[in-house]
């Protein structure tokens, strides 16, 4: 799944994601799935690309949102 897909979309309440741009998806097979403006998208609903619409949307909102540990800062040692 494209991690760039998660721009037609934002988190709605009740783990639903609501689409925020008329969106076209094709699917590996062929299938052409379209998403209006204000189009609820809720778990299990939809399949994109073998994956879940909605676990896709939840993995890449978490992987994008996580943010790495500030490293300890080094200081240098000096002879």
């Amino acid at each position: 799944m494209d991690d760039n897909l998660i721009s037609h979309f934002r988190r709605g309440a009740d783990n639903l994601w609501v689409c925020k741009f008329a969106l076209q998806l094709r699917t590996r097979g062929g299938r052409i799935q379209s998403f209006r403006v204000g189009q609820t998208v809720r778990p299990g609903e939809y399949n994109y690309d073998g994956e879940d619409l909605v676990a896709g949307l939840e993995r890449i909102s978490l992987a994008r949102s996580w943010r790495p540990p500030n490293p300890p800062r080094v200081l240098p040692y000096l002879i």
